[in-house]
């Protein structure tokens, strides 16, 4: 006996392929008149609306151009940040910083960089860098010189934020402005035409409404755009101030290097028994006494050491040094007197650089220093007269 067979179809066996291309062709011509529904509804926009729609699709457009710019942009600037303080960190002393430093493309992060050295150099050529008294206010004038130079760099990492914080406030209220105009308008239409069907008012009012759907398909963007951009440009920023903080505290390191060395070398030269060259960091560091207003710790320098065997050009540096304290002091004779003794040594060494050097030192002697002024009258006063009046 033969078993019974089902010849009804199953509900869950494929059909054929005629019935498969009629359904998926009912899904697109479905989905066609989808789309031609929304091209028929923003043909009926009025004036207005369209105008409302067109300007907040220009905002959304503007947005998605800025996430990708805002997207490039950080991840440039974060990509150098970390290049550049890698490199940095390998540095021991500011010299050793700027030497590296400069091999870096140029970023913002390194443009701080440059406002602190070209501080740290100001610093150096006014003779402040070694002096106690002034260390403090040096860091903060590199603070401040590097703090503008960031500010200046977030500020360029920020631009358009104003923007795209404007349109993530204004937009819903645009789209809501087209909203309450269209629905006037449909009311109007409603009062024309003696009717309250829907088929008469619904185009107006589901116009309106795209405009508010429009304001908020601009916002959406923008304020999710702009909370990125934000919390980018903080992590830099912070960044930025961590990287300040650490050339600071290399500054201040660094600032009592150069006594700290000439101290060394010129101990190390003495117990050489290179008295030439101990002479020249001697005169080198009484010199650097003198730039910063010590002139006790410079004259106590200048006690022991005798010049007579030295070479011309050192002893020239030497009386330079003495008739330098000598004119702080207001000892004009004692001034003269080494300054003499230096063209001297200055024309046996047979420098020309030395000789010209010599020579601007002695114009201070026959230049006013002062001003007298009595009765009246004016009258400028040479060194020796200033010395003389307070004497």
């Amino acid at each position: 006996m033969l078993p019974s067979v089902n010849l009804e179809p199953s509900a869950t066996a494929p059909t054929d392929p005629a019935t498969r291309l009629t359904r998926d062709w009912g899904t697109w011509v479905a989905l066609g008149a989808f789309a031609v529904l929304w091209l028929d509804l923003i043909r009926q926009l009025n004036a207005v609306e369209l105008g409302v729609m067109i300007i907040l699709g220009l905002c959304a457009i503007y947005a998605v151009a800025l996430l990708f710019e805002k997207i490039y942009v950080m991840r440039k600037a974060a990509r150098q940040t970390r290049e550049f303080l890698a490199a940095f960190r390998k540095a021991n002393s500011v010299q050793d910083a700027e030497t590296i430093v400069r091999k870096l493309p140029q970023s913002g992060i390194k443009s701080m960089f440059d406002a602190g050295m070209a501080e740290v150099r100001r610093t150096q050529d006014l003779g402040l860098y070694a002096m106690r008294d002034a260390r403090d206010h040096s860091m903060q004038r590199v603070s401040a010189a590097m703090t503008t130079r960031q500010n200046e760099h977030l500020e360029d990492l920020g631009s358009s934020m104003t923007f795209l914080a404007s349109i993530g406030a204004n937009a819903p209220f645009i789209g809501l402005f087209g909203t309450v105009w269209g629905i006037m308008v449909a009311f109007v239409g409603i009062a024309k035409t003696q009717t309250t069907s829907l088929a008469v008012v619904a185009p107006g009012i589901a116009g309106a409404l795209l405009a508010t759907a429009a304001g908020l398909a601009a916002a959406i963007p923008a304020v999710l755009i702009y909370n990125f951009a934000a919390k980018q440009i903080s992590k830099q920023g912070s960044k930025l101030e961590d990287f300040a903080s650490e050339f600071i505290a290399l500054v201040s390191r660094d600032l009592g290097w150069p006594a700290r060395a000439l101290d060394a070398a010129r101990a190390t030269l003495e117990a050489h028994g290179d008295r030439v060259n101990a002479a020249h960091a001697r005169n080198l560091e009484v010199r650097r006494l003198l730039l910063i207003g010590r002139l006790d710790e410079a004259e106590r320098m200048l006690v022991d050491p005798d010049p007579t065997p030295l070479p011309p050009a050192a002893r020239a540096a030497h009386e330079l040094v003495v008739a330098g304290i000598a004119i702080r002091r207001l000892q004009t004779k004692a001034a003269q007197a080494a300054l003499a003794r230096a063209q001297w040594a200055a024309r046996a060494a047979g420098i020309p650089a030395l000789t010209a050097e010599v020579d601007r030192a002695s114009l201070v002697m026959n230049t006013p220093a002062a001003r007298l002024i009595a009765r009246g009258e004016e009258r400028p006063l040479l060194l020796e007269e200033v010395e003389a009046l307070l004497a």
